[in-house]
């Protein structure tokens, strides 16, 4: 399903936007925090990313140890 390409793109882009949002520059351009409720929800954006980490390196896990 996804080639080594995606699996790079993914393991650098998902620590990548996860820090930019923690260091607050999407708050700053976009407007989006790490406590924004999305759709009235309960999700905040650092709940997604969190959960994106635990599954990259739950990946990094098996594959490389």
């Amino acid at each position: 399903m996804f080639n080594q390409r995606w699996f790079r793109a993914l393991g650098i882009s998902i620590p990548v936007i996860t820090g930019v949002l923690l260091l607050g520059f999407l708050q700053a351009i976009f407007g989006v925090e790490v406590s924004t409720n999305l759709f009235n929800t309960g999700i905040t954006p650092g709940m997604i990313f969190g959960v994106l980490q635990l599954l990259l390196a739950f990946w990094v896990y098996k594959k490389f140890i």
